[in-house]
């Protein structure tokens, strides 16, 4: 009967223990047809699982409150001593929920009255409240009183030591813990007590480290203890902040490698540890800001042979360097030297990524250009890094980051054109665009960069040729809906911009190269001009430019059939094939332009 009783009151505390931790244990997946309800209905269901909650607290409350009745029914009529300090301290733990439980209840009705207090003007009816884990307090006790030989009396103290502390009765808590410690040597109890007392000088307002380091040094021997990570955790952190860097390492370290050394011990803890294997990186990183910089812990990693958690130290000590501390140089060295040990990691182009930024802040623009060149040399689509890696997302991401930099190279080589208007830097910019456009000729900003490569020998290098064939590729390669998107998104230029400019190009060379035929040839061009024979009918040969003219108008006509303008272009490629007597050609377009655009005045 008694132990029927208590594995009922057992069986109770663990629905108790579920309804607290289920939603912390369950990762649920995210339901993607949430993304389809409407606000409305979103707060219908917020306000059906919020009163799911309040059930399942109800009876969370009922279950213990039937479990105390229960227990106090049987603690009056027990005879056998043997199972009365078990009733006794399985009442304790229900006692501590019911009270601790009744205490979060007057918090939040606290809590509501100081946010009416803005409403109304009106003050709290009541003071703010206050633990008191009294009757919990009483049973544990009652333990150690009652029953000094039981198999629960470590039990019994360490639980009045946290209960004391939880109700700020310090002092009271840590005699506890020490007395604990004294009589109860082999307690499982011990570490944490340990790791409470050293919590209590670790802490302010006390802040004493000395004495906070001797009770964390003493879980050190307890290597199967829960609190041991932490301990090693709060050693290195009291020395660090002593300003004690090398034990602060050495303790963060023996963390690290610890947590390693015990990953594939899969329990409850095992997320906690990780946590702190990763705030003990970040540490080591930390330590050596005030302790010999980049240079100390690359010599300090290398010492330990580089293990799989060092490249994480060197990029964290590189992040803060540049975006806490914001000193770009040690950044810069920083990352350099991660990046001779780096190889063919899968964030290796990051890292040179982030040598360029700090260039970038730092205004030194050409030390910029030169880590982009090598960003695009050592991990752009032809290196031996991108044949290597297999890692698709990797790959993709370096392919990114090498397209920009060439990109951001050529922009850059082009606003310094700008500045200066130095012809050598516009043909140095034309050399960069045609670089890029050989290694990414497909991507869309090829779009961009083909198009400023253009203007370039266009406006300011004046190789009309040149650009005329930059024009015609834009209008012929680019001919799709996603590059036409591209460009309505960066407000650039169409591919119909891009074959009138051919036009002009064409028509430009061909003026140029009229003007240069009569002021060398004078008398034939008069000739030409003025003769009214039967020989002028015959098809004189087109100059070249005038090919290129003609192949200009052929283009739009071809892309753009119906547009308005292509009557005046039909019209004039058969202008230009009748002028030279070729008057077959000059007929087909003449026909077009009758056929397809009748109420043309051309």
């Amino acid at each position: 009967m008694h132990q029927r009783w208590i594995e009922n009151i057992l069986m109770g505390f663990a629905l108790c223990a579920c309804f607290g931790l289920r939603a912390q244990s369950n990762d649920a997946l995210m339901d993607s047809t949430f993304n389809a309800l409407s606000l409305p209905q979103l707060q219908q269901i917020q306000n059906f699982y919020l009163n799911e909650m309040d059930k399942l607290n109800q009876e969370r409350a009922y279950l213990i409150e039937r479990g105390i009745d229960d227990g106090e029914r049987l603690l009056r009529s027990a005879t056998d001593p043997d199972v009365l300090d078990d009733i006794i301290i399985r009442l304790a733990d229900l006692y501590y929920y019911q009270e601790k439980d009744d205490f979060l209840k007057r918090m939040e009705e606290y809590d509501r009255q100081i946010q009416d207090i803005g409403e109304s003007g009106n003050a709290p009816v009541q003071e703010e409240p206050k633990l008191n884990y009294q009757k919990s307090l009483e049973m544990y006790q009652r333990i150690i009183d009652e029953f000094p030989q039981s198999d629960l009396m470590d039990d019994a103290i360490y639980n009045r030591g946290f209960l004391l502390e939880e109700m700020g009765q310090y002092r009271l808590a840590t005699q506890t813990y020490q007395h604990l410690i004294h009589a109860f040597p082999d307690s499982r109890y011990v570490p944490e007590a340990y790791m409470r007392l050293g919590e209590y000088y670790f802490n302010p307002p006390n802040n004493d480290l000395v004495q906070a380091i001797s009770f964390f040094k003493k879980v050190e021997q307890y290597k199967e203890s829960q609190r041991y990570e932490e301990a090693l955790y709060k050693l290195g952190w009291s020395y660090y902040r002593l300003s004690e860097y090398p034990e602060a390492i050495s303790y963060f370290t023996t963390l690290i490698e610890n947590v390693i050394s015990m990953r594939s011990i899969v329990n409850q803890t095992k997320a906690a540890r990780l946590d702190l294997k990763d705030e003990a990186i970040e540490y080591v990183a930390i330590s050596f800001i005030d302790y010999g910089g980049p240079q100390k812990a690359f010599l300090y990693l290398k010492s330990l042979n580089w293990p799989e958690w060092s490249l994480d130290v060197l990029q964290k000590l590189g992040k803060i360097y540049m975006l806490e501390k914001e000193d770009y140089p040690l950044a810069i060295e920083t990352f350099r030297l991660l990046l001779s040990v780096l190889g063919k990691d899968t964030t290796a182009p990051l890292v040179q990524q982030q040598i360029v930024d700090c260039y970038m802040i730092l205004g030194q623009e050409d030390e910029a250009v030169r880590a982009r060149r090598k960003l695009f040399e050592n991990y752009g689509p032809n290196s031996v890094w991108f044949q290597t890696v297999e890692d698709e997302k990797s790959l993709l991401h370096a392919y990114r980051l090498a397209e920009q930099a060439l990109r951001e190279n050529f922009n850059a080589t082009m606003r310094r054109a700008m500045q200066s208007n130095d012809p050598s830097l516009f043909e140095q910019s034309v050399e960069l665009g045609h670089h890029y456009l050989e290694q990414f000729p497909e991507d869309h900003y090829a779009y961009m960069v083909r198009w400023n490569v253009a203007l370039i020998l266009d406006t300011k290098l004046h190789d009309y040729k040149a650009a005329l064939q930059e024009y015609m590729t834009i209008s012929l390669a680019y001919n799709s809906s996603e590059y036409m998107e591209f460009a309505r998104e960066k407000g650039m230029a169409s591919i119909k911009d891009a074959a009138q400019n051919a036009i002009v190009m064409a028509d430009t060379m061909m003026r140029r190269e009229k003007t240069i035929e009569s002021a060398e040839n004078p008398a034939i061009a008069k000739y030409t001009l003025e003769e009214d024979s039967l020989e002028t009918l015959h098809a004189i040969p087109l100059m070249e430019s005038e090919k290129w003219q003609l192949l200009t108008y052929d283009n739009y006509i071809k892309l753009f059939p119906f547009d308005s303008k292509t009557p005046t272009i039909l019209s004039n490629a058969g202008v230009l094939y009748f002028t030279a007597n070729q008057f077959d050609e000059a007929l087909k377009y003449f026909k077009t332009l009758k056929n397809n655009f009748p109420e043309s005045r051309q």
